[in-house]
């Protein structure tokens, strides 16, 4: 079944509470992208294990990194415990510590993240945000063109 919105999954007796804590390092900032890659990884791990009921994920920083994923079912939360070497059948609230050997049991199952594109979209972003400065916001090695010294 497909990924939903955090609040799409009911309150049910089958729900289970799975609550994954990232490594905390001396380079992860509110910035850092280990947040996302954490969300990333469990969510292709939850696409590659072909759940059959609901489920969802959102990231948090509050206590550390988080990654919190609700299954609407019991049986989808012990397939996903199961490929993360959790003792199984997974209780209502659990957690998981993602360390190196857990990420990379995760990794075997969900595949490594697609990078195609990567370098052209970073590109095209970087042109596009270019494009988008004012001439009096350009960087100082760039010399106005015609249309910038007319005010246009």
């Amino acid at each position: 079944m497909p990924k939903v919105h955090w609040l799409d999954i009911p309150r049910t007796t089958g729900r289970r509470l799975l609550v994954a804590k990232l490594p905390a390092g001396e380079a992860d900032s509110p910035t850092s992208p280990a947040l996302k890659e954490g969300l990333n990884l469990l969510s292709r791990v939850c696409t590659a294990l072909r759940l059959e009921g609901r489920y969802a994920l959102r990231g948090s920083r509050a206590s550390g990194l988080t990654v919190e994923l609700i299954f609407e079912l019991g049986a989808d939360a012990d397939r996903f415990a199961a490929a993360a070497a959790m003792p199984v059948p997974v209780a209502e609230e659990a957690s998981l510590l993602i360390d190196g050997a857990t990420a990379a049991r995760l990794r075997t199952v969900g595949g490594l993240p697609d990078t195609r594109g990567r370098g052209r979209r970073r590109l095209e972003k970087e042109k596009d945000q270019r494009d988008a400065l004012t001439w009096a916001q350009r960087p100082a090695g760039r010399s106005a063109t015609r249309r910038d010294r007319q005010g246009f």
